[in-house]
């Protein structure tokens, strides 16, 4: 233990401006493991010796263990100590995803996503940390300050973000670390897309429309349903749909006054977004021509979000988006072998 605590005598600290002093220690320990100074299987002083040693407060020297135990460098035995684990540390992967506390947690798309993100890290065996950006009641993004101290002392060996408008935290982000965004590519889409016109053909819809997300994919899908509409001959109602308001949910309630107030109104509706379609169902009545078999509402597999069953829906594995961008991210193959794609149509 002499020995080590000469070692760790000789440790300096690179700080840096608003640089927590924790990471600065634990960072001068992670250069010693590197270097093989600190071979694997040594154990370090406690706690209290460590800030003594290094002159820092304990809570620094704690905080700056909990940090090499988060990134694999050290584990923490109970009564044994904190033993250094070698120069190949576990890779840590970090997710931020934006969640909107008016949700329930089951049919929020940020805690979706976690939940398959964690169960895709549980089988390759690395750590997992998440960073959440809530919405606030205007419909944005809110990054609080502790928050914002976390991304810029972040260390991790990727990031993964969960959303495109959490762009707003990409500043803060150290640009050694390597971001990958969780969006769904377009496997799927435009046969789901088709398969939807085909069930509102069957159903002698023939005035159908489409209520879209104000996102760089609605073109594609404006295109790709308009073209599957065209192959069965019936028209794309004039209007599309695109949605300017915060609340999704308010904006469903506005699209149906909007649709009831037209002498040319649909009679049947594909609505990309599960808030806005639960929004609109909510308003139907009994005796409404557009009834709920001939609204196709796009949603989340696994969500808790309650659509009813009598609408067919355009499905998002959010699985296959988090398992595709893993092995992209970090080089390695995917887990699935059903290769399934992200997109698709599920019948009532």
């Amino acid at each position: 233990m002499q020995e080590v605590e000469q070692l760790v005598r000789t440790i300096e600290m690179e700080s840096a401006e608003n640089k927590p002093l924790s990471l600065c220690l634990a960072e001068a320990v992670e250069r010693l493991i590197d270097s093989g100074v600190l071979q694997s299987g040594t154990l370090l002083p406690p706690t209290r010796r460590l800030a003594e040693l290094t002159g820092v407060s304990v809570q620094v020297a704690q905080e700056a263990c909990t940090r090499l135990s988060e990134r694999g460098r050290v584990e923490r035995k109970r009564r044994a100590g904190t033993v250094v684990i070698g120069r190949t540390p576990t890779r840590i992967l970090g997710l931020l995803t934006a969640v909107d506390p008016s949700i329930p947690p089951l049919a929020n798309p940020g805690w979706i996503i976690a939940q398959t993100f964690m169960h895709s890290i549980e089988q390759r065996d690395y750590r997992f940390r998440h960073y959440l950006v809530r919405i606030d009641s205007s419909g944005q993004p809110a990054l609080p300050e502790n928050l914002i101290h976390d991304l810029k002392s972040l260390t991790l060996d990727v990031l993964l973000v969960g959303a495109v408008y959490q762009e707003i935290a990409f500043p803060y982000v150290p640009p050694t670390i390597p971001v990958y965004h969780l969006t769904p590519d377009e496997s799927g889409l435009a046969e789901s897309l088709e398969d939807a016109a085909r069930w509102l053909w069957r159903l002698n819809v023939q005035r159908p429309a489409i209520v879209l997300e104000a996102a760089d994919r609605a073109p594609f899908i404006e295109a790709a349903f308009s073209a599957a509409c065209s192959a069965f001959r019936m028209p794309l109602a004039p209007d599309r749909i695109v949605r300017n308001a915060p609340s999704r949910i308010a904006f469903g309630k506005t699209v149906y006054r909007q649709l009831m107030d037209k002498n040319d109104r649909p009679d049947g509706l594909v609505i990309m977004d599960d808030m806005v379609g639960y929004g609109l169902l909510q308003e139907l009545g009994p005796h409404d021509r557009l009834d709920p078999t001939r609204i196709v509402v796009m949603t989340n597999r696994g969500s808790s979000l309650h659509i009813d069953s009598r609408c067919p829906q355009i499905q998002i594995d959010w699985g296959v988006v988090v398992e595709k961008t893993l092995a992209k991210a970090l080089g390695e193959p995917s887990l699935r072998e059903d290769q399934q794609p992200v997109y698709r149509f599920v019948p009532p």
